[in-house]
């Protein structure tokens, strides 16, 4: 009986450290863990941050370039269609169209992109009508926007309306690399 009573005696730390050592493993497991997982998650975090400087950084030379730009240049009598087709839409005359005169293609600075201007000028035109010429002159697939407005007050004989005489230029930014040879 004393043998028993020593071996129960006996059993108990045993037990105790076997619970504590158990015990022990476990929280150090648990622990790795978290740390493992901390360790993943800074690493994410520092591929994130990289992934958003660069994203940053093409965002930053994107807006430096233009936005609208076209592939080839639009020919002369498809400017005289576009200039036609805005002028119907706009309910303006033909015959207050003066001039549409193409100016030849000109590179901007080193870059990838030409520019070709179109000077046309109106006569006797609403500030109504011109919104409306504009507007549809504008085509961002064949990199088209007007620029270089100058109004010009016109007599009338109309209480109602202010008439107007317009200088416009009508450019076009084509995109054209450079070639490295």
């Amino acid at each position: 009986m004393n043998q028993t009573l020593g071996q129960q005696k006996l059993r108990h730390p045993l037990t105790l450290f076997t619970v504590l050592l158990v015990a022990g493993t476990l929280a150090v497991a648990f622990f790795y863990q978290g740390y493992a997982s901390a360790v993943r998650a800074d690493q994410k975090a520092q591929t994130d941050l990289s992934r958003v400087e660069e994203l940053a950084k093409n965002m930053a030379a994107a807006k430096a370039r233009p936005r609208l730009a076209a592939l080839e240049v639009e020919p002369p009598d498809r400017i005289s269609r576009r200039v036609n087709e805005a002028l119907e839409a706009a309910e303006i005359s033909p015959e207050s169209l003066l001039s549409i005169d193409p100016q030849p293609v000109s590179r901007i600075g080193r870059s990838d992109y030409q520019n070709r201007a179109t000077q046309i000028v109106l006569q006797e035109v609403t500030l109504k009508q011109l919104v409306e010429f504009t507007r549809s002159l504008r085509d961002e697939a064949d990199g088209m926007d007007t620029r270089d407005l100058s109004l010009t007050p016109r007599t009338s004989n109309s209480v109602n309306e202010e008439f107007w005489d317009v200088r416009l230029t009508l450019t076009q930014r084509i995109f054209s690399p450079i070639s490295d040879s």
